[in-house]
């Protein structure tokens, strides 16, 4: 793979991820919307990745833990549980088991916010990005029709797209599907208003929030904890920063996680709030930063990191990620090659087989 292709994909693995993070805000926002009252209904709640506890009975994983993306608790009688679709394959048998295991969230759920743990039953929302809609909500109906998926709670695709104007916006339009309220349905059916990602930023419960239950794109966290790194620095440090134009800092990865978790995370604050994100995302990024030649690895989880005025971060990150997936496919085209000469009477076979 050439290198500009390598960064053009990382780039675009940063904007997807961005824009699903963006997208379950606005979904977010929009369940908890009071239209008659012109604003978001009182004590209404949102989580990222909560922790809930699946039952005997649930048909993909039963007693076990599950993290769905995000879980809205409108009212008594209004819940949402929502996964999101990051990255969907183009070929529908490599989406098949994807879309079969989101069964797992039609089950009554314990784990809810509140003395009971329970709600009395829940909508099922799959977020996907616009262009890959229709394609899942036909697979979908195939495999309802195959007796392969079936729900007992209402279950709707709802699709996103950004919109850039003078604002940016995030359209949602409900594809398919039954959602409570019917004033709400009927609504994410006509695509009345694109949500501003203005107004999301300031929303009190979600508006921090930059990381969900999947992992982000290494770039991503990287600036993350760049930015993280020198938003902190000590008064000290600072002078010497202005005065030297660098400083070394070191840091712990299990304390970094803690202060991204608390800019970018979840942050409701009880057992079932996902550590996100996880520590070893985190160490992972360091790995790189000492790739990179931005840090130094101590002992166990200790780095010394140089802070400097840099400019463009992100760009440095990308490329960096960009030149490791291209070493990463030429070793692998590398090792297929090695293998269909080693092995010249099953060429079709190892061909068909790679990753």
């Amino acid at each position: 793979m050439k290198l500009d292709d390598a960064i053009s994909q990382v780039r675009d693995e940063c904007d997807n991820y961005i824009q699903t993070v963006q997208a379950l805000k606005a979904l977010a926002n929009e369940l908890l919307w009071d239209e008659g009252k012109e604003r978001l209904v009182i004590n209404g709640k949102v989580y990222f990745g909560r922790k809930m506890d699946t039952s005997h009975s649930n048909r993909i994983s039963p007693d076990a833990q599950v993290t769905p993306d995000l879980l809205v608790l409108r009212s008594e009688n209004e819940s949402y549980v929502v996964e999101a679709k990051l990255a969907l394959s183009k070929d529908p048998a490599k989406r098949k088991d994807k879309l079969i295991e989101i069964q797992k969230y039609d089950d009554n759920f314990y784990g809810w916010d509140g003395s009971k743990g329970y709600v009395a039953s829940h909508d099922i929302i799959l977020l996907v990005r616009f262009f890959h809609g229709v394609n899942v909500r036909d697979q979908i109906a195939q495999l309802k029709t195959d007796k392969k998926m079936k729900f007992e709670r209402n279950f709707a695709i709802v699709t996103f797209h950004r919109v850039e104007e003078t604002q940016t916006w995030m359209s949602l339009e409900l594809l398919d599907g039954i959602l409570k309220p019917k004033e709400k349905q009927d609504k994410l059916i006509r695509r009345d208003k694109p949500i501003s990602l203005e107004l999301l930023v300031s929303n009190p419960q979600f508006g921090h929030v930059q990381l969900y239950d999947a992992r982000p794109p290494a770039p991503l966290l990287m600036h993350q904890i760049h930015e993280t790194i020198l938003a902190t620095l000590p008064s000290e440090d600072n002078l010497l920063l202005m005065e030297t134009g660098k400083v070394e800092r070191e840091v712990d990865t299990g304390e970094l996680r803690e202060m991204l978790s608390e800019s970018f995370g979840p942050r409701n604050g009880d057992d079932r709030t996902p550590d996100i994100p996880k520590r070893a995302w985190v160490r992972d990024a360091m790995v790189l930063f000492v790739k990179l030649g931005w840090s130094k690895h101590e002992e166990k989880s200790k780095y010394v990191y140089e802070v400097r005025q840099r400019r463009n971060p992100l760009d440095q990150f990308v490329k960096l990620c960009a030149r490791e997936v291209s070493k990463t496919v030429e070793m692998k085209a590398k090792m297929l090659a090695k293998e269909k000469e080693k092995y010249p009477l099953f060429q079709k076979i190892i061909e068909k087989e790679k990753p």
